[in-house]
């Protein structure tokens, strides 16, 4: 029996061309901008890069959910938010100005220059080091892959949660040109365009936009403060230039900008214990707020992907990948979130960072593998202001600069060689080194303008730190594909992200965290591949845990002991009908601290209270997550079609801090989306009418505490105040779409 080449579409094909290897081999080549073509009974195959290179989903042995740029924007999913109701394991939240993602239970809400995330976030094959550089903007793409689990060999740095790549559509072999237009609730206007194409057989390019603009899903009560809030103004571009040379050489550039005036986030205090509510803050309902303050969260990224490739031999390529990035913040925050002024958080921010990846793939009939080098360049400016108004004689602003330079260095190499046609041992390592240098300062300025006015800068502290950490993060497994339509596998996989520095305080570095993953899966296409069906089941061992919590009115970074993690996941989608498409999905997470104490406000008598959350479930680590889709395609006369869809999501309790408190949670939480069009049958056109959360429920995308709100007099334990914050509620729009 043959052995078969599983990265082609298809199943088994010979080896057409030197250039036809290279292209499948470029993260967001045309090759991979539609599904194969397969009868209309069967499921569409969906085509990933994973593992760094071209596969069927069917064939790789990694938990992956794979979502296409054509149901991104049917839908309206214009943002990692949208997605995560029907994505396993995948959670969101945000606070101010930045966003936080977790998959199985492990993400961070750590904020500073020197702390990193637990997902990583790919653009065009290109590490990106913050989730606002570009996960802000789902537009143009050929798709979203989220990659479920440790990535530590493929991925590296920061990935024990799982990956997120985002692929951009590439020129495409014909020309072709589309604009979708909508309008919908809060006033929210959305147009997006693109076109690109040949410009002959050597050059191409495509050109696109988005922009998104609306009047907030919050009403702002106060006269003093903005009409915008919970708002958003942005407006994004991307050009991608591809050069095939030769036979052999092919090049891409890929060149975006995205602008951002957004008003602020809104927050709502959820108990009584906040100084405002002791000074007579009027209470709110859900949807409205009484904020004094003109707040915004202004920003702007810049950046550069250059992809290079050469096809050696039929087999062997190399692959360049070249990434600048730039992004600059400013933010000012309502801490309080009522009309009375008690305190604001204000922040400013100038980041840059530079990546070069190098590697070389091989692809034969009985091994695959992949060996590359990775290198990090990063540069991270960031200055916090904390404006004290309420409680104090004179109004004051403690400052905090800091600035984190990293640079991180990686050699990795991952291979399935095939000892049988259906048996293929995975074996791959990498070795990662990190390096931090971080200069924090303390301070005062005089007023409530703070970092945004124009009195000096009063030092009273500083810290200057140099640390490094590196890390060996293996991967191995067996794969078992006894016929095209089914596939086994067992991996075993660690997990590293490197440990950081609290920026905004002047307490010591914290360590490393570490996971060991055990994961067994089946992934099957049953019925004429009419019914896929994908499942995983999972341990995870977690050390040194990177937990926020408070200490002496700051929060703090320290490493939980321990913690375990165990579930289960399972995808399906089955063609019921010609036109007709179900798909459902469940995640079952069993995620708690193993062993675990850490500090929460103060004993009576002024002495660090320690809480014991040992058991506790990990914050955003639901213990079920269920979703489920119709959607139905169907001709109604010689011209003309219709498309309907539905999607729903239910999410049982999930808590947003360690010590699982009722008030820092959502309940049980159940959307649902829909959208219903009529367009021509031919595509080229189509008006629809969607909405989101039709139930208008009323949740909360994060729930935090501030020891800066807080009444002590009732706030004795200086726990601080919990504070909401909001998500939109129901949405209602009509889209228009031409394709040209």
């Amino acid at each position: 029996m043959p052995y078969p080449l599983r990265h082609k579409q298809g199943g088994p094909v010979m080896i057409r061309s030197r250039f036809t290897l290279f292209v499948s081999l470029l993260s967001s080549t045309p090759v991979l901008a539609q599904p194969a073509t397969q009868d209309d009974a069967a499921l569409s195959e969906i085509v990933v890069t994973a593992q760094k290179r071209v596969e069927n989903l069917q064939d790789v042995p990694v938990a992956v959910t794979s979502v296409s740029g054509e149901d991104l924007a049917a839908l309206e999913k214009g943002t990692i938010e949208s997605i995560a109701q029907q994505t396993p394991g995948l959670s969101f939240s945000r606070a101010g100005g930045q966003s936080f993602i977790y998959l199985r239970g492990i993400g961070s809400d750590i904020q500073g220059s020197a702390s990193d995330p637990s997902v990583a976030l790919n653009i065009d094959g290109a590490y990106v080091g913050r989730f606002e550089l570009g996960a802000t903007q789902f537009f143009d793409l050929d798709r979203v892959e989220v990659l479920r689990g440790p990535q530590g060999t493929l991925y590296g740095r920061n990935a024990t949660g799982g990956v997120i790549n985002m692929i951009s559509r590439g020129p495409g072999s014909e020309f072709d040109a589309r604009v979708r237009a909508s309008y919908s609730s809060f006033k929210r206007r959305e147009v997006e365009a693109a076109v690109g194409g040949p410009l002959n057989d050597m050059f191409g390019v495509r050109l696109a936009m988005r922009y998104s603009k609306d009047k907030g899903f919050t009403d702002d009560l106060d006269p003093r403060g903005s009409n915008r809030i919970d708002d958003q103004d942005i407006f994004a571009l991307r050009g991608t230039f591809a050069v095939n040379a030769s036979d052999a050489i092919d090049l891409k550039l890929v060149v975006d900008h995205t602008r951002s005036k957004n008003g602020n986030t809104s927050v709502f205090p959820l108990d009584n214990i906040g100084l405002a509510q002791t000074r007579g803050a009027v209470p709110t309902k859900f949807g409205q707020t009484r904020n004094d303050l003109d707040t915004f969260d202004h920003w702007t990224t810049s950046g550069f992907v250059g992809q290079a490739g050469v096809s050696l031999t039929p087999e062997l390529t190399f692959t360049s990948i070249t990434a600048l990035r730039r992004f600059n913040q400013r933010f000012l925050f309502n801490t309080d979130g009522t009309e009375i002024d008690i305190t604001r958080t204000q922040f400013k921010r100038n980041y840059r960072s530079f990546t070069q990846e190098a590697r070389f793939n091989w692809d034969s009939e009985r091994l695959r593998a992949v060996v590359g080098g990775f290198y990090l360049d990063e540069d991270n400016k960031g200055t916090l202001g904390l404006p004290r108004i309420g409680g104090v004689a004179v109004p004051t602003t403690f400052v905090f600069p800091a600035r984190t330079k990293t640079k991180s260095y990686a050699a990795f190499a991952d291979a399935t060689f095939y000892i049988t046609p259906k048996v293929g041992i995975i074996a791959g390592i990498r070795y990662s080194k990190d390096k931090k240098d971080d200069r924090t300062l303390r301070g005062s300025i005089a007023g409530a303008d703070g970092i945004f006015g124009t009195n000096p800068l009063v030092l009273n502290g500083s810290r200057n730190v140099k640390d490094q950490w590196d890390a060996w993060t293996p991967r191995f497994g067996i794969e078992f594909k006894p016929n095209r339509d089914l596939l086994f596998y067992a991996t075993a996989s660690r997990g590293f992200k490197s440990g950081g520095l609290n920026s905004y305080d002047l307490n010591a570095p914290f360590d490393p965290e570490t996971i060991w993953a055990y994961e067994a899966g089946a992934k099957t296409e049953l019925l004429d591949r009419r019914l896929r069906l994908n499942g995983s089941v999972f341990h995870y061992d977690y050390s040194d845990l990177q937990v926020s919590t408070f200490l002496n009115g700051f929060t703090v970074v320290t490493n939980a002991a321990s913690a375990k993690i165990d579930g289960g996941e399972l995808e399906a989608a089955v063609r019921a009908a010609r036109g007709l498409t179900l798909t459902g999905s469940v995640g079952y997470l069993d995620a708690k601290y193993r062993d675990f104490l850490t500090p929460f406000g103060v004993n009576p008598n002024g002495t660090t209270r320690i809480i014991d959350v040992s058991g506790n479930r990990l914050r955003n680590a639901p213990e079920w997550k269920l979703g489920g889709g119709i959607d139905y395609d169907a001709p109604i006369s010689d011209t003309l079609a219709i498309h309907a869809s539905a999607q729903a999501s239910h999410t049982s309790r999930t808590f947003f801090s360690q010590f699982n408190e009722n008030v820092a949670s959502n309940g049980p939480l159940t959307l649902i989306d829909a959208r219903l069009g009529l367009g021509s049958l031919d595509g080229r056109w189509e008006v629809a009418l969607f909405g989101k959360n039709l139930t208008d429920e009323e949740y909360l995308a994060n729930v935090v505490r501030f020891t800066s709100t807080t009444d002590f007099a009732k706030d004795t334990a200086r726990i601080g105040n919990a504070l909401g914050y909001p998500a939109p509620g129901r949405q209602i729009g009509v889209q228009v779409r031409f394709d040209f």
